[in-house]
């Protein structure tokens, strides 16, 4: 994980987020979103990668849902749900040639 590049993503989506004003869960999970897109490894969304990036999430904002129930120390099912300030997002992490997206509501 390049940490200078991380912290970089992180800036700049906090200032972008910071000027929305929009709905918190929605701008945490956008941030959180753009930090593992960063610091994704070869061995894909490790849940060790995935849980370091909750560690900085704007607007006291939660994430839940990194989940590996088969021990292979990846995220089981791709999605994230991020809550603040009463609202919820739900993350969805890129993968097979996919985008990731960040959506209004607790994932499902």
């Amino acid at each position: 994980m390049n940490l200078g590049r991380t912290a970089s993503a992180l800036l700049c989506v906090l200032l972008v987020a910071g000027c929305a004003g929009g709905d918190p869960a929605m701008e945490a999970g956008k941030t959180w979103l753009a930090v593992v897109e960063d610091a994704r490894g070869s061995d894909g969304w490790s849940v060790e990668t995935l849980e370091t990036a909750t560690t900085d999430l704007p607007n006291g904002a939660e994430a839940t849902g990194i989940v590996d129930d088969d021990g292979d120390g990846r995220d089981d099912d791709g999605r994230v749900s991020v809550t603040a300030d009463g609202e919820w997002a739900c993350v969805t992490l890129p993968g097979a040639g996919e985008d990731g997206d960040v959506a209004s509501g607790a994932c499902s």
